[in-house]
Parts: C-alpha cells; structure tokens; sequence
C-alpha cells in the first residue's frame, strides 16, 4: 500500500467511529440502503483503501445455471421433468423430499430500501418475470462463502477466483501472463491497524490482515475480483463515448439506452452470452428530483428459470464518472454450484395473503400499511452475502408516508419482502415484529 493510499486510508478511522463500534451503536441515520460498517468495518477501509467497489459476479458465456438445475424443469411452466417426484396415485399430496430452510432476517442496515416518483410506473428494471409466469418450481442455491461477524469472508477461494479475474483479462483483451497481486496491507498498514485497536483495547478481528481481492493491471485497466467472483473494471483513463451519446449520472431513459447500445457493440467481447438483453434499472428521484438509471446486461438465453437465475445473479454493469465517460464496468456472477434443490413456489396472489397478515422481511421502518397501498409485485432472488441460502422472494412495492413535511408530490414507496418458497419447507417464516430493520 502506497503512503497516500495508508493516509487515506486512516483518515476514515476516526475516534468518534472506533467508540461507535465500542457502544455498539450508530449515530448515522439515513432514507435508503445507506451501509454503515461497524469498527471491523470501518479498519477493513483504512487496510484496503483504493478498493473501492465490492460485491460483484461475472458473467458466463453458456448458462449460469448448473446443469442438475436445468434438468430438473422440463420447460418455462416449472413442469417437473426430474429432480422432484410429481404427486400421482397413492403418491398424491405428499410433498417432495427437500432440506428445510431458513429465512433469517435482513442483514444489518442503517436507512431503509425505498423509492421516490411520481407514479409506480417510473420505477422500471429487466426482470424477465411477470405477474403471468406460469412458474411451479425454482432452484434454491447454498451460499458457499462463510461471512464472519467482522464482515470477512472466511473461506475465500483463491484459485477460483483467479481463475475467474483471467477469463475476464481475456476477454478484454489484456496480457493474462502479467503478475497478479493481492490486497493484503503491507506491514506498516498491519502495524498502524494494530495500533488503533490497541488505543481502544480491542483485539483486531481474524481475517482483517488476510487478502480478500486479486487484482491484475495492463494498458490502463485495473481488474480486482473478490471472494464473490465479483470483477471490478476499473477505466484510466475514464472512455469517452462519442458525442452523439449522453452517458452521465442523470441522463435520461432514453438517452441511457441509446447509450447503451454503443456500450453492447464496443465491449461485446465482455458481453459474450449467447442472447445479451439490456436492463436499463431505476428511475426513482433524488433530493434534487432528478432520476437516475443504471446500465445493465445479462444472458436472455435459455428457459424462463434459466433468464430469471441470469438476470439476479449473472449481471454486467457499466458506470459512469462525473464527466459522463466510462470509469467503471462491473461483472458479477456467485459461485452457484451447490444447489438445495428446486422446491415449489407459492403465486404471487398468495404472497400477497402471506403480506397481509404480517408474514414479510422488511427495512421500511414501518407496518405495511394495508392492500390499497400495494403498488407493484416482482419475483427476485436475494443473495445477500450473509444469507445462508440464495432463495426467492416476492417483493411488494408499497406506497407509504414518512415525511409529513414533504413540499412535492412525489410518492414514496418502500420494499416488503415475502418467501417464495411453499411455507412447507420454511423453518423460520418472517412475521413483521415492529422492529426498524427486522
């Protein structure tokens, strides 16, 4: 780690936050998805500072889903064809054989997942799954990766993701026989960490010192994948689109996707799926309303399940600086191989009855506020790192009121969370408890 890097670095371990963790408690608050580490977090930024993007996964070029997953729905209806008896006969009612599994709860956050616009409709993503999708059964996946309670990976593989870091190299276009070198802080990071620790009489936490991303630079690119096969294109010098394209933090709808038709044809090597569709995501307003969209890809091959699995998990991601150039390309793709088993799913309708009655996983620091308040139903998977299982959910859009004092007329509507796996196989359903990020 450079000296500026270690400046840097330090700089976000101050006194207030180190008491913080000591206290366990936040003096932050914020509206959405607003992260705040605790002290193994905030000494996780002074030891890898200029590493500045986690979270990611990486695009295949056939399907990400395995193989025992494919073969296990026959076509898009989520008929079974193998993997699940089908009930018949003597056999009727009973209920395949599969692991039960836990729901938990939300991770850790401060802020709340919500959305301000004008109408439900602004709100626009590529989820491939719509209300009539005639699906049964869908694959549940094991969350290979342990989270310690620092916030670290506990058991990073290192050969696969190297593995993954020189697909990427390749694809680009890179020199893939350069050196690659790690993260890991240098000895007067370890000891300056140690340091900070001791003033407060902790201890540091295992696996602070231990290396959580690779990294490979050729050419004016820098590549880091980190334990969640996640690569982070990082561009310098930023790539400027032709003047004809407007590509910055808060151009339009359409202008993103003009945008990204130019990003598809330019880095189609990256893109190297057998069907890439765009999924243009956001369209919710800031404090200053203006809206903002995000420029996304993922493999439109293959089965319906097989799109879905695709488009939550395998996506490529470009970012723009304030400049409105390319800085950053993000290509996320979790290790899926450990699959539960593909277990039956309920219909959005009866979701919505589950809602109803309280049974929902939610951030949004309020009750759902009744039926007439829900705006928007979608099938999504969450694979939040500290999941055990990568399952889906139903996520109801709510519109709810927060700010009394709000002077425009944009609605807000907050995320309510239901499993949607057939309660049969849950050991733990959610039931709202009151609490602010239950």
């Amino acid at each position: 780690m450079k000296a500026e890097d270690l400046s840097e670095a330090m700089n976000f371990v101050d006194d207030d936050l180190i008491k913080t963790a000591e206290n366990g408690k936040n003096p932050h608050t914020g509206r959405r998805w607003l992260w705040w580490g605790s002290m193994a977090a905030c000494l996780a930024a002074a030891a890898f500072a200029g590493l500045r993007f986690a979270w990611i996964k990486m695009p295949v070029k056939e399907s990400s889903v395995p193989e025992k997953v494919s073969s296990a729905v026959s076509d898009d209806t989520g008929a079974v064809s193998s993997g699940i008896a089908e009930s018949s006969g003597e056999n009727s009612g009973l209920l395949p054989e599969l692991p039960m599994l836990t729901v938990g709860s939300l991770y850790g956050q401060n802020g709340y997942e919500g959305y301000d616009a004008y109408d439900i409709s602004e709100l626009v993503n590529g989820n491939p799954w719509t209300e009539d999708a005639d699906l049964s059964v869908l694959p549940v996946f094991r969350n290979p990766l342990t989270m310690l309670p620092n916030g670290y990976v506990a058991d990073s593989d290192m050969g696969q993701m190297r593995e993954v870091l020189l697909d990427v190299a390749a694809r680009l276009g890179m020199d893939t026989s350069l050196p690659i070198t790690d993260n890991a802080p240098d000895e007067e990071t370890r000891l300056q960490i140690e340091k900070k620790y001791e003033s407060v009489g902790m201890e540091v936490p295992e696996g602070t010192f231990a290396a959580t991303k690779l990294i490979l630079e050729d050419n004016g690119l820098r590549l880091e994948v980190d334990a969640e096969l996640t690569v982070d294109i990082d561009f310098d010098p930023a790539v400027s689109l032709p003047e004809e394209y407007s590509f910055t933090h808060f151009s339009s709808l359409e202008e993103k996707k003009a945008a990204a038709g130019w990003l598809a044809e330019t880095y189609s090597d990256l893109l190297s799926w057998e069907n890439p569709q765009l999924s243009i995501s956001g369209g919710d307003y800031n404090t200053s309303l203006q809206q903002k969209y995000d420029v996304e890809f993922f493999d439109g091959s293959g089965s319906l399940t097989d799109q879905i699995i695709h488009y939550n998990f395998c996506r490529t991601s470009f970012y723009c600086n304030d400049d409105g150039d390319l800085s950053l390309a993000r290509v996320r793709q979790p290790d899926l191989s450990e699959v539960v088993g593909e277990y039956p799913i309920i219909s959005a309708e009866e979701a919505k009855q589950l809602l109803l009655e309280g049974h929902y996983l939610t951030t949004v620091p309020v009750e759902m506020p009744g039926e007439e308040f829900i705006s928007k139903v979608e099938l999504v998977y969450r694979n939040d790192r500290s999941s055990e299982y990568f399952m889906p959910y139903y996520r109801f859009y709510v519109e709810i009121e927060l700010d009394e004092g709000k002077t425009n007329d944009l609605k807000s509507y907050g995320a309510y969370y239901v499993p949607a796996v057939s309660g049969e196989y849950l050991s733990d359903m959610p039931t709202w408890n009151g609490q602010f990020n239950s």
